[in-house]
């Protein structure tokens, strides 16, 4: 008997409103004489809700680079399918991530989100790992996300995988406390044509159009472009701050299958953004520090070249390169001289991998990886560098006791020229108490390799005035923050357990339970003063650099449930626990060492229904509380913002008057307005989010 095979289981405008009921109604007549194109299939099952059953049973790579099923994987592993995406009314990644338990997300302005997995929350958190299809999604200079970059067409996102706790065995440096791995779908399952048109309150618009076909025999491809735009969505704007957002992208793709079961796979993006914002400006008198209105833009582009090959005995081989451009010119990273910070990155990433069964119950999966990245960034010293990180990893799971018993062990070896040669283990049990139930324990190790800034940054952070309550002195004090080459990797190792079941038809639950002990966790220094008296624009400096000066502990409980209510009805309900208790050396002099410990809310709820009032008629509801941040800021200019607890509510009906084309209305944020988080480098005040109507026409033809 083989137990793992048994179960293959602010209040809005009227003129807004009547701009918003004008194109739902346009929207309705247009669709409903709409001819049915001959590519509708896909649509109509992109419209299917999957049931519990086959949940369970989708097969995700990210825990073992194999096809694996949800059921069977021995990590706190959570997906979110395109079908949960449409559902939101979601337009970016991370709003679509709030659905997960453990995770932290967080909207800072108009682009700038905060996200992190089991704590550490920041605009750039270092203990996470983005994917998107096998894209690598860091900035050299924070060791965290752009995430105004992450701009997809979300009708391809296939689904997106989520680990929470470590990942580093097969992921490398960074995936500390989870990998998110984006998975966007075939060129072969997205021919025809996409129409998506969204409006909005606060000046929110945006289309996409693609367009999909054959390449000869046994050949696809895909083409899109996007545009969008956005006002301040904050109830509460600084008046010379809109926020004002302006995002262009285009992109393809290509597939290829062979007889001979070569597939290759060819895509690439570009984009050119821009955000409205205001810049940071430093002097040596008064006003001392000021802000103007500038912009911030960001463009770049990307081209990944994948080959596979599916052997004998289930073997399956993969090679992967691909470029990534980027350059931005950030206004709100300034130095004494008001210089906005610039930043040119250049990647280059190749990758191999091999994975072979070994019998019946085991499989062995290996992998080497090179990545070069040539930066250029003006508030870096030296502000040219080119980075390289060499890696290999191997991972053999094998089945005992007639494959009750699942056992994966294995480890990552990674060479950085920061940290050097670092190593990172996992093992890994799951046992089948029934068809229906498992249980699972896990203990990794992992490491957040150093950031470039960290080494070699060099900008000014803060300024305190004469006569300030920070500074009662005669003379400015100014707050510069330098790079320390001697900085060295964050360490963390996890004991994890989890327990899933299905109860019956209508009931699955997913239980995980962690504890994570950390090391050399970084701390905010402060150096010798330097003093300036002389001259006739005399002040202090007193710089700071980071260290490894703070160690610690989390714990943590995660939980997610779907109930099939009734055949028209399901409910999802997902819930976290966490506990960071942070202990600083006694050498340290950072003025905040604890200060994440307060970036991370205690308690997450998410409650989301699903209704199907008839054929073509749904009802999505989506409640949220999300407990306080007691101590926010990581500035010295504005030591101590909270932010309280909140709850919000998104309301989406959503009409198919056809299988191939769907409208939908929704209001987001709809008990009322809430602060989320606030810039970790600038302490600014944090800004209420406000609630907003939408509508939204998706047709495929």
């Amino acid at each position: 008997m083989n137990w793992k095979q048994d179960q293959q289981t602010g209040p809005p405008s009227r003129a807004s409103r009547a701009r918003l009921a004008a194109l739902l109604c346009a929207a309705v007549v247009f669709l409903a004489g709409a001819p049915v194109s001959a590519n509708t299939s896909d649509a109509l099952a992109n419209l299917k809700a999957l049931s519990l059953e086959e949940l369970v049973n989708v097969e995700v790579t990210i825990a073992n680079k194999a096809p694996t099923r949800v059921a069977d994987v021995a990590s706190a592993v959570f997906v979110i399918t395109s079908d949960d995406i449409r559902r939101t009314g979601a337009t970016s990644i991370p709003e679509v991530l709030r659905m997960v338990p453990g995770i932290q997300v967080a909207r800072i302005d108009t682009r700038i989100w905060a996200v992190s997995i089991r704590g550490f929350n920041a605009r750039f958190s270092n203990k996470l790992l983005l994917q998107i299809d096998g894209r690598t999604q860091y900035t050299t200079l924070y060791a965290g996300v752009y995430w105004d970059l992450q701009d997809l067409v979300m009708e391809d996102v296939d689904r997106i995988e989520v680990i929470r706790g470590p990942g580093a065995t097969l992921w490398g440096s960074n995936a500390v406390n989870g990998v998110i791995n984006i998975i966007t779908r075939s060129a072969d399952s997205t021919r025809g044509n996409l129409l998506v048109v969204d409006t909005g309150e606060h000046g929110a618009a945006a289309a996409t159009f693609r367009h999909g076909g054959a390449l000869g025999q046994s050949g696809s491809y895909r083409a899109y472009i996007k545009a969008a735009r956005q006002d301040s969505p904050f109830a509460d704007p600084n008046p010379q701050d809109n926020h004002n957002y302006q995002r262009r992208q285009a992109g393809f793709r290509m597939d290829w299958r062979g007889s001979d079961q070569n597939q290759l796979m060819l895509l690439g993006d570009i984009y050119d953004n821009s955000i409205d914002q205001l810049a940071q400006n430093y002097f040596l008198t008064p006003p001392y520090l000021a802000r103007s209105p500038a912009q911030t833009t960001f463009k770049g582009g990307n081209l990944q070249f994948r080959w596979a090959r599916d052997g004998r005995s289930g073997s399956r081989t993969t090679f992967q390169a691909y470029i990534d451009h980027q350059d931005r010119r950030e206004v709100t990273i300034s130095n004494l001289a008001g210089q906005t910070g610039t930043s040119e990155e250049n990647v280059l990433d190749l990758d191999f991998q091999r994975s072979t069964d070994l019998s019946e119950s085991g499989r062995l999966v290996w992998g080497t990886a090179y990545r070069r990245t040539d930066t250029r960034i003006n508030i870096v010293d030296p502000p040219d560098r080119i980075d390289q990180l060499y890696s290999a990893f191997v991972q053999v799971e094998r089945g005992f006791f007639d494959s009750r018993l699942s056992v994966t062990a294995g480890t990552k070896f990674e060479h950085n020229d920061y940290s050097g040669f670092e190593v990172q283990p996992s093992l890994r049990g799951l046992w089948y108490l029934s068809p229906k139930a498992r249980v699972w324990g896990a203990v990794s190790r992992a490491v957040r390799r150093p950031s470039r800034g960290e080494h070699n940054i060099a900008l000014m952070s803060g300024v305190l005035p004469p006569g300030s309550s920070l500074n009662p002195t005669p003379v400015p004090i100014f707050l510069p923050f330098q790079g320390n080459p001697e900085f060295d990797s964050e360490k963390a190792v996890t004991w994890e357990a989890g327990f899933r079941t299905m109860q019956g038809e209508n009931l699955s639950i997913d239980l995980a339970l962690f504890h994570t002990n950390y090391q050399d966790l970084r701390t905010v220094e402060s150096g010798e003063p330097e003093f300036n008296l002389f001259g006739s624009e005399p002040f202090v400096s007193i710089p700071s650099f980071p260290a490894n000066l703070l160690e610690g502990s989390s714990r943590g409980i995660e939980l997610s449930a779907n109930w099939q209510v009734t055949p028209t009805w399901q409910l999802r309900g997902a819930y976290s626990f966490l506990d960071l208790d942070l202990k600083p050396d006694p050498a340290t002099t950072d003025i905040a060492p604890e200060q994440a410990e307060g970036q991370s809310p205690r308690h997450q709820l998410s409650l989301r229904s699903s209704v199907s009032l008839t054929e073509t008629l749904n009802l999505e509801a989506w409640y949220r509380l999300v407990d306080e941040l007691p101590n926010l800021s990581t500035s010295v200019v504005n030591q101590g913002i909270g932010i309280p607890s909140y709850s919000t509510l998104d309301l989406r009906l959503a009409w198919r008057p056809r299988p191939s084309a769907e409208v939908s209305l929704g209001v987001n944020n709809l008990l009322g307005s809430h602060a989320e988080f606030s810039s970790e480098f600038f302490g600014s005040t944090p800004e209420r989010l406000d609630s907003s109507a939408f509508v939204r026409l998706a047709w495929q033809f």
